[in-house]
């Protein structure tokens, strides 16, 4: 396991969010991060292509922010959305 957070915390946004996905198109990766609404969470995420749905129907995805971050959490099988600078630790599991 590698803690990810601690080597890009003095990077801005568009770099963290380049590191971030890579360590996720690699492996699984346990963030933990504040939401919007104040509480902390902790998830298992993933951009691996062999985990992620089957992409039905040709609608688009709207893109992101540099402060955003869509990620597949592995647990409840959706996509969600992290903002980078509420993340409190990224590990590369």
């Amino acid at each position: 396991m590698e803690n990810i957070f601690k080597a890009v915390s003095d990077l801005t946004d568009i770099v963290k969010k380049e590191v971030y996905t890579e360590a996720l198109k690699d492996a699984v990766c346990t963030v933990e991060f504040t939401k919007v609404d104040g509480n902390d969470r902790i998830m298992d995420c993933t951009l691996q292509d062999i985990m992620l749905p089957e992409v039905k129907g040709t609608g688009s995805v709207k893109p992101l922010s540099s402060d955003l971050l869509r990620v597949f959490d592995v647990e409840v099988g959706g996509w969600r959305t992290i903002t980078l600078s509420k993340v409190k630790s990224f590990i590369k599991n």
